[in-house]
């Protein structure tokens, strides 16, 4: 990580104004990840831009400085480029790959699978791309604030479903410890992530629960959420949040959640557990995705019935381990 902090740091001392970009529907990472390393490159000196392509759910509003994230973007006399979270440059939304070719680009992400772009810091190790924002804050001698501490907060607490996931490590919670330290409140990220219009959250939820399916004999549970039950409250709708809570089936093998956010485009996100040594982020790269051994997703325009028996068939043949 030496080498590659090294690498970032000259690419950022080199330049002047800076371009951050995350993806498309961002998650909690995504946006605390960037909020944070955007403010602390303003404490650098540098100008920063954050930019994401879709609207940010209601959820996330809490967070500093979230209403200055653009929603189009202009590269014009950007000296670099640094993409969080994205697992795939397509869910950046900046065009086509070769019009970025005469730009520098930093890739700060933690899922092992993606198609990235430029110097990467990809650590699979860590709980959530706000962690290695942590580890190169650190390295860059930027000083946290309690705005940049509550931003990887959210992030951290986000990609480990309040620390409840496996992939919470020992460090992960001594960095949260420092987070606290530095300003941010545990409590208020709790509270928003958690306690916020909680009666839509439970027709969210319900809706989830009517079209759920356990298929005992290959391990598979899912619900699948078509654009019609969807559109109404879809800011409600996090398929990854969703695929957590469902892989706490006892007997379950691993957790899929389909959403169709547009009409014949589904929106997949995988969940598994350690004791079932199940990949899924080898079922996801099947679907043009990727992720962790753990937890993975994918959009498709496939449709669920091929995608389940196709999800179906690799686990009678033992080809996700």
């Amino acid at each position: 990580m030496v080498d590659k902090f090294t690498a970032a740091q000259k690419l950022i001392d080199e330049a002047a104004n800076i371009f951050l970009a995350t993806h498309e529907e961002p998650d909690g990472d995504a946006l605390g990840s960037m909020l944070a390393l955007k403010m602390a490159l303003e404490k650098m000196g540098k100008r920063a831009i954050a930019f994401c392509p879709t609207p940010i759910a209601g959820e996330w509003q809490f967070l500093p400085q979230v209403g200055q994230i653009e929603h189009r973007f202009n590269l014009n006399n950007v000296d670099l480029i640094i993409g969080l979270d994205y697992g795939d440059f397509g869910r950046l939304r900046l065009g086509r790959l070769e019009e970025l070719d005469r730009f520098n680009f930093l890739t700060l992400d933690h899922h092992l699978a993606g198609n990235y772009l430029g110097l990467q810091i990809v650590e699979p190790n860590y709980s959530s791309t706000a962690e290695i924002v942590c580890h190169l804050l650190k390295f860059l001698g930027v000083a946290l604030n309690p705005l940049i501490a509550i931003c990887l907060l959210a992030g951290i607490f986000d990609d480990t479903g309040g620390f409840r996931h496996p992939n919470t490590s020992a460090q992960t919670l001594k960095i949260a410890g420092e987070l606290l330290a530095g300003g941010a409140s545990l409590t208020k990220v709790a509270s928003f992530m958690s306690g916020n219009n909680f009666e839509i959250k439970m027709e969210t939820w319900r809706r989830i629960f009517d079209f759920l399916e356990m298929d005992e004999e290959s391990g598979l549970i899912c619900s699948v959420v078509s654009y019609k039950n969807l559109n109404e409250r879809q800011e409600y709708f996090h398929a990854s949040a969703i695929a957590n809570i469902l892989n706490s089936v006892p007997q379950a093998k691993l957790a899929l959640i389909l959403l169709e956010k547009e009409p014949g485009c589904f929106d997949g996100s995988l969940r598994s557990r350690p004791d079932q040594q199940v990949n899924v982020a080898k079922i996801a790269e099947a679907f043009g995705g990727g992720g962790h051994r753990l937890a993975a997703g994918f959009k498709t325009n496939v449709r669920p019935e091929e995608i389940v028996g196709k999800i179906k068939s690799f686990l009678a043949a033992g080809n996700c381990r």
